[in-house]
């Protein structure tokens, strides 16, 4: 079993489906929603409680959010309502008891942009997610792009710009580093700049300013 410490943040092996955040207090239960992303080729991170997740969203790289929490619960309940609250902009993918349309309408109706019903079906559950970041991968770059967004973006230098897309893609410093044949010392400036020109003050402005400026892929 995983514990709690062990399944906060814990990631698997980089993958092409994308990243998935995993929330779910059971611990038999997140495992097997972990287990079932990462057998479809997600990079898939735990979270034990909603806290766990609200703490980190600034530093989580564009994804999906898989809750194991029912709507009907205090926990599902606040998840949806910490996101909506915090304009988090990643998709939700939620857990309802088969044939419970009503609980599958609030979730909806709550923010959530798919229900998958239990019992879990892993492919089910995979197919819901990549379906609901390309969805929102697709609307993002197809909303037109505010003219105070192309001023920012204007002011980035080439090297600026090209930090700032490394890190819309989720990567580190270190890999930056390597992609751009510069130390990581330098990315740390660059991305300081990237933050001051574009008044971001944490990664989740970053990400919405690039989702408006069409930056993201699915």
């Amino acid at each position: 079993m995983i514990g709690a410490k062990e399944a906060v943040g814990m990631t698997a092996a980089p993958s092409t489906q994308g990243s998935a955040y995993v929330v779910a207090s059971d611990t038999e239960l997140r495992e097997a929603l972990v287990g079932a992303m990462r057998g479809a080729g997600w990079e898939a991170s735990a979270f034990p409680t909603v806290t766990h997740l609200t703490a980190r969203l600034d530093e989580l790289a564009p994804g999906c959010i898989v809750s194991g929490m029912c709507v009907n619960s205090a926990d599902g309940a606040l998840l949806l309502g910490e996101l909506a609250a915090r304009a988090c902009p990643f998709p939700v993918v939620a857990l309802a008891p088969e044939g419970d349309v009503a609980v599958a309408v609030k979730a909806m109706k709550a923010g959530a942009a798919d229900v998958v019903a239990l019992p879990l079906q892993p492919a089910v559950l995979a197919e819901a997610a990549r379906a609901a970041l390309a969805a929102w991968s697709v609307a993002m770059r197809g909303a037109a792009m505010p003219e105070a967004v192309r001023l920012r973006l204007a002011r980035l230098t080439r090297r600026e710009r090209q930090v700032l897309e490394s890190i819309v893609r989720g990567d580190g410093n270190k890999a930056i580093a390597h992609d751009l044949s510069i130390s990581p010392r330098t990315v740390e400036v660059h991305r300081a700049k990237v933050m001051e020109k574009l008044s971001c003050r944490s990664l989740s402005d970053v990400i919405r300013l690039a989702m408006q400026a069409g930056l993201l892929r699915a």
